[in-house]
């Protein structure tokens, strides 16, 4: 039993490390964008891409300790809870309680990564809203006569953002 809850209490702190990785990337990639900084950008888009991979890689280790151990959970990676998990685990309520208090790091460090990346979109919508009025100082108004391939003079709007925020 005692190995049993030290493997899952391992897997609990990886993921925490995780999370604290990804949640100092999220801090880091506010300077990018205050710096406009796009290779930056970039390389912290792959971080958060490869820790968000790792992160599921553990939540499928953890299924499969699981499974190899005969625990029934009836979780997939979809469903995965570690509040869930902890409670089916045949441990003492003492090494369940430690267990969970790893979780409620976990949790506090997600709640933390959550608030970051809604904030790195707001910062990301307002500099490329800067962008964007600067750009159509130059590209001129709103509506714009053209011509089309038939030789009439025609009124197109253009796109109401010249630049579009994807975060």
């Amino acid at each position: 039993m005692e190995n049993f809850a030290y493997k899952i209490d391992d897997y609990i702190h990886k993921k925490l490390l995780l999370y604290e990785e990804l949640s100092a990337v999220l801090e880091q990639e506010k300077t990018f964008i205050v710096d406009m900084d796009i290779k930056a950008l970039w390389r912290s888009s792959s971080r958060k891409k490869q820790l968000t991979l790792e992160i599921e890689r553990i939540r499928n280790n953890m299924l499969y300790f699981l499974d190899e151990n005969q625990v029934d959970h009836g979780m997939n990676v979809r469903n995965f809870s570690l509040g869930a998990l902890i409670r089916i685990l045949p441990v003492s309520s003492k090494i369940k309680s430690d267990l969970n208090k790893t979780r409620h790091a976990v949790n506090l460090k997600k709640d933390e990564i959550q608030v970051l990346g809604k904030e790195n979109k707001k910062y990301v919508q307002e500099y490329l809203s800067v962008i964007d009025g600067i750009m159509s100082n130059f590209a001129g108004p709103a509506l714009k006569d053209c011509y089309t391939f038939s030789g009439i003079i025609q009124s197109l709007e253009r796109a109401s953002s010249l630049i579009h925020a994807e975060v």
